[in-house]
């Protein structure tokens, strides 16, 4: 009878064993879970941040093409009124776009 108390005994240790050591695996998997969600997040609201800049910088960059463009026409057509004529200076040098 001892013996089969001493082989149960053994027996339920080390399925406690296994047990915890699962359950260890267990927990360390979810902390790692988290950790990988939380920079998840954090990438997220990095690429939200600069997806935001890119926009701004593109509204930016239009507006200076616009005003650019604007300055250009302008002296072209300042250009044509102080020659008189259309050489050096036509029509064909106005930026449409």
């Amino acid at each position: 009878m001892k013996v089969l108390r001493a082989s149960s005994l053994e027996v339920f240790r080390t399925c406690w064993e296994h047990l915890q050591d699962g359950l260890s695996a267990v927990v360390a998997a979810v902390q790692r879970a988290q950790l990988c969600h939380e920079a998840l997040l954090a990438w997220k609201s990095k690429a939200g941040h600069l997806e935001r800049s890119l926009q701004e910088v593109s509204a930016r960059y239009e507006l200076e093409k616009q005003k650019r463009k604007m300055l250009h026409n302008r002296l072209v057509v300042s250009s044509i009124h102080r020659s008189g004529s259309e050489e050096g200076g036509g029509k064909g040098d106005l930026i449409e776009r």
